[in-house]
């Protein structure tokens, strides 16, 4: 019987290493790796602008570590790193990413990278480049651009080795706890106290990484503790790692921008913070408190375009910081969901607590908030916090070298950015969904769940009056003749309502009615100007069988509309297309140049000029080459209409070299009238062969996506429903998605994922002949002295 019982363990075991390697599930696959980041040399130490007298430290109090654990594998994994830095710029985050994202065939939003904003850890190239308002001595610069650079190989180092180290079989496991050490330092009295933590046991139970946040700042340690230390973070790793042996204490900070540990300046005092999380951990595991979580990740990207203050608003505080000219950034958000059980949201920068409480209070409190991820490049406000003014809205902008404040807005658009990410985790895509097209004001109801929804009534409202229920505009369902239904007389600008006096209306799975456009859009007042944000519109319905349900509003075509030129690119390809995106106006150009800092545009053997294509008077600049491509029409213009013709460009940029920083390219063009413009820079989204709706699946969904844009041009060649990559959606593509139908995920792409060592010819050969025999046998302070 043990005999049988070791064979069956072997086969089973073997059966998930070769399903792994096949399908690359990730069956339970786990590894986790450390790699001290002390510095070799003195070194100015981050986080507190009063250290601009002091000399550099020469000294540790407390080791310092890049800690990596990889879930998962193949196409699948997903690595996360914590490292103990004040923070890390996108000159360090964004390469690294790059680089790690090919090296192992898998998406960016699957690497996270996040810090824990000690304020007694090294300088980092980059990261608050104000901080001690003068630049540093040459020799103290070199100092941080070396310790930089070789943060970067241990970063490296340790994400390589956790990939190395994985296993099978583990499970994990998370829960929700406090602590109330961490207080807001604008006495607002807005916390987080929640300490939520992960535990991955391996397949024997043992516990192998214990995974922990808290959302208050690195600075129980004051500026002239010039020391390199963890601080309350490096010594809750210590305490857990002391109470659980073997398993690896990784502490993420969450929402912390306002908080600061109570009490504080003293060593002992950050010991016992530590000490405060880690007995928190303690109380939670060793009570069982612990819920089961998937080990099948999803992961979401998302950047928004988050507007620099320009102008005082009203009730604006007297010290705001505007920024000298119209200007933005990118800010990025990444979601990990765990099946249904988890979902871990990663936020760039400082953030406010405002965020996570209203993330945990709309989503639910199965959402985990961590801040400091990736890029750090300032504070985020909330727009509380931006009326209130004051250091995290207005003066910390400058240790970041900031131009200003950010606009008013931006909660909403970060918040919808995780809204969208987590739609299907919250159970929204069980609901009916209102699509509109900002753009247009064209809206449609849609069943994107699972589930037949069987509905006799809806209403829209719009509490700024901008609906539309005349005929011809709103088109309802009485107007469209489906049987029983009636328009409510009390339909206005501000709410439309009808619903159907006998029976009931299905809606299957996929299931989409077009109503018209009954949502009024204002449009900008020239071509160039931006876009004003979407009507505020909320939508629910009535079920058959009695009881009202809120349904969802969605852009049906982006959020953010965009009235200028696209330049879009095919990251796979380096394929290159320029549309007119704005849906208000036609436009003619004269000229256009593309622009690479880093010189990847390949003028000599990709770019396909609208010379090359013959139109009538176009003339390549004869300074062109791989930093810019010029081109211009000396006797004419080019007419470029509202979804008309997209320009091809050819495989115009040098993918070779990983992925593509859009920061470095800049695309202008010059108008007929003679004002010069600058474009707008996109990446196409490409899903894998089929996959036209980007669901990581390929089915029916797809083929409504091909139905509805088939004989359309895309952006640039692959995008979209354009599975031929031919540049318009036509019956190639449906050929496409019927030769795909049915496959899930990775299972469409599975051929240019890299294979480990254990999926060779010779080892699947080995493990066939083995299972043969197998069968016989067994039938991351309040003053600007600290950011």
């Amino acid at each position: 019987m043990n005999r049988f019982r070791n064979a069956l363990w072997q086969a089973s075991f073997l059966l998930a290493c070769l399903t792994s390697a096949g399908s690359y599930g990730q069956d339970g696959y786990f590894g986790t790796a450390k790699v001290n980041i002390n510095p070799l040399t003195p070194i100015m130490l981050s986080g507190y602008a009063g250290r601009a007298t002091i000399a550099e430290s020469t000294g540790v109090q407390q080791n310092i570590f890049v800690q990596a654990a990889a879930f998962g594998m193949g196409a699948e994994t997903s690595l996360l790193l914590t490292v103990d830095s004040t923070g890390l710029p996108d000159n360090v985050v964004d390469p690294l990413r790059a680089k790690l994202a090919n090296n192992l065939g898998i998406a960016q939003e699957r690497i996270v990278m996040t810090c824990t904003h000690s304020h007694s850890c090294p300088c980092v190239s980059g990261y608050l480049p104000n901080l001690f308002g003068a630049p540093l001595p040459a020799t103290q610069q070199q100092h941080v651009d070396a310790y930089t650079a070789k943060l970067v190989e241990w970063m490296e180092e340790a994400a390589t080795e956790a990939l190395d180290n994985r296993t099978p079989g583990h499970e994990i496991s998370w829960a929700n706890g406090s602590a109330g050490f961490g207080q807001n330092r604008r006495g607002e009295g807005v916390d987080d106290h929640d300490l939520p933590v992960m535990l991955v046991k391996n397949a024997v139970g043992e516990a192998k990484a214990i995974i922990a946040s808290y959302a208050t700042h690195g600075t129980t340690l004051n500026a002239s503790d010039n020391l390199v230390s963890g601080d309350w973070p490096g010594y809750a790793r210590q305490a857990i790692e002391t109470l659980y042996p073997g398993a690896a204490a990784m502490i993420m900070i969450g929402a912390a921008a306002d908080s600061n540990p109570t009490p504080a300046g003293t060593s002992l005092a950050a010991f016992n913070h530590g000490r405060t999380v880690a007995n928190e951990v303690r109380r939670l595991i060793d009570n069982n408190l612990m819920t089961p979580v998937s080990s099948q990740i999803s992961a979401f990207q998302t950047e928004v375009k988050l507007d620099f203050a320009t102008t005082l608003q009203p009730g604006d505080p007297s010290g705001t910081m505007l920024a000298p000219s119209p200007s933005s950034m990118n800010y990025g958000v990444t979601s990990w969901t765990f099946g249904k059980d988890l979902a871990m949201v990663f936020m760039e920068g400082e953030v406010v607590a405002d965020y996570s409480l209203r993330l945990k209070a709309e989503l639910g409190d199965k959402v985990w908030v961590n801040a400091y991820s990736n890029d750090v490049m300032g504070y985020i406000p909330s727009e509380r916090v931006l009326r209130a003014g004051g250091y995290e809205a207005d003066s910390s902008n400058y240790y970041y070298g900031n131009p200003g404040r950010l606009a008013y807005g931006l909660e909403d658009k970060i918040v919808g950015a995780v809204h969208e990410q987590l739609f299907d985790f919250t159970g929204q895509g069980d609901r009916l969904q209102l699509l509109v097209d900002w753009r247009t004001g064209e809206a449609s109801i849609v069943n994107m769940g699972d589930l037949t929804l069987s509905i006799d009534g809806y209403t829209i409202a719009s509490p700024a009056g901008k609906l539309n229920p005349a005929n011809g505009a709103w088109q309802s369902f009485q107007d469209q003749g489906l049987s029983s239904w009636d328009e409510a007389n009390n339909s206005n600008s501000s709410r439309i309502t009808e619903f159907k006096t006998a029976g009931s209306q299905l809606f299957a799975p996929g299931t989409r009615f077009s109503i018209g456009r009954p949502v009024i859009i204002v449009p900008p007042a020239k071509f160039g100007d931006d876009v004003g944000g979407t009507v505020e519109l909320t939508f629910e319905y009535s079920l058959a069988g009695g009881g009202t349900e809120q349904g969802g509003v969605r852009a049906e075509i982006g959020v953010d509309v965009i009235n200028n030129l696209v330049m879009t690119i095919n990251p796979l390809t380096g394929a290159v297309g320029i549309r007119n995106a704005s849906p208000f106006f036609d436009v003619s150009i004269a000229a256009y140049s593309i622009a690479s800092t880093d010189g990847k545009l390949r003028r000599a053997v990709g770019w396909r000029s609208l010379a090359d294509q013959s139109l009538a008077g176009w003339d390549e600049a004869d300074n062109s080459n791989a930093f810019r491509v010029t081109e211009f029409n000396p006797t004419g213009q080019l007419y470029l209409a509202e979804g008309g013709t997209v320009l091809n460009l050819g495989t115009l940029l040098d993918v070779s070299g990983g992925a593509i920083n859009l920061d470095r390219l800049k695309f202008e063009f010059l108008l007929s009238n003679g004002e010069t413009l600058e474009g707008v820079i996109e990446l196409a989204q490409v899903g894998a062969a089929g996959d036209y709706d980007l669901s990581g699946r390929v089915d029916g969904a797809d083929f409504l996506a091909w139905q509805r844009s088939l004989g359309s041009p895309v952006a640039v060649a692959g995008a979209g429903a354009d599975g031929n990559s031919n540049g318009i959606v036509d019956a190639g593509d449906l050929a496409v998605w019927r030769s795909h139908f049915g496959l899930v995920g990775n299972e469409t792409a599975a051929a240019s994922v890299p294979e480990p060592a254990s999926s060779s010819t010779a080892w699947l050969l080995l493990s066939l002949v083995f299972l043969h025999r197998l069968r016989g046998v067994c039938a991351r302070v309040a003053d600007t002295q600290a950011c």
